[in-house]
């Protein structure tokens, strides 16, 4: 199970604290963002990605690689793509 209906169905297991969690980290990467830190959105992006690899209910994937490229850090994108495989982001 791939894509939105994935994403639905994940989001949707949250419980709630964690639903909120999840909801919270993803606005401080948009926060972090908006000021110009993006290795640091990077790292949260990293730190919510590991909370669910699998499923990814934030959609995580979408914004990860924008942040690896503005940060410098093409290094774990390459790395991200290879682990992940060519098509990383259809599961998005």
């Amino acid at each position: 199970m791939r894509g939105a209906r994935a994403r639905a169905l994940a989001a949707r297991s949250l419980t709630p604290r964690r639903r909120l969690f999840h909801e919270a980290l993803f606005r401080h990467i948009d926060s972090l963002s908006r000021r110009g830190c993006h290795r640091t959105a990077l790292e949260f992006c990293k730190l919510l990605l590991s909370l669910e690899p699998d499923v990814d209910p934030m959609c995580v994937m979408l914004c990860i690689d924008y942040h690896a490229l503005k940060s410098g850090e093409s290094a774990f994108l390459l790395q991200l793509v290879r682990v992940r495989g060519v098509a990383w982001w259809v599961w998005c």
